[in-house]
């Protein structure tokens, strides 16, 4: 029988597997969103303008704060 703590770490290490995983899918959701964005929420596209008011489209980078 597993202890509690054995538990609690196989958890976390089944939530960063998962974290992973998802942080490999948005890498490939920006060319998913090309295209499509007319067909996306009135929230999610203020959302996303407000986010990329801190990206650099000439140096191609994320500005610093």
């Amino acid at each position: 029988m597993a202890s509690k703590f054995d538990e609690v770490t196989a958890a976390v290490a089944e939530a960063r597997e998962t974290i992973a995983a998802a942080d490999r899918l948005y890498i490939r959701m920006g060319s998913m969103l090309r295209g499509n964005l007319r067909k996306c929420s009135d929230w999610d596209l203020v959302a996303l303008k407000r986010e990329l008011q801190d990206f650099d489209a000439h140096k191609k980078t994320w500005k610093t704060k």
